[in-house]
């Protein structure tokens, strides 16, 4: 077995032990497009009652945002991304034009 795949194994966990990473006033890079993490943004929303001032950069997401659906005000969640409300493929077709 190779080095890399050894250290693969060791930090492979679960979406729920991930999250708990994040503590009050952090910033999370979701990535942009089709490389952002749903399960991991899944997790992270239910942990709205126990977090604050969680800071998420994202752009573009191609599907809603469980954190904005977990939090619409932003009051734990703040993100600034070009199409964060609930984003459908007929409002992504009316920006562009």
């Amino acid at each position: 077995m190779s080095q890399w795949t050894d250290l693969y194994k060791q930090k492979l966990t679960t979406p729920e032990e991930a999250v708990k990473l994040v503590k009050d006033h952090d910033w999370v890079d979701y990535g942009m497009a089709s490389s952002q993490p749903i399960v991991l943004d899944k997790a992270l929303a239910a942990r709205k009652d126990e977090l604050k001032d969680i800071k998420v950069r994202t752009a573009f997401s191609l599907a809603p945002r469980q954190i904005v659906e977990a939090d619409p005000n932003r009051d734990i969640f703040y993100h600034d991304e070009l199409a964060h409300e609930r984003l459908r493929p007929q409002t992504l077709f009316q920006r562009i034009e």
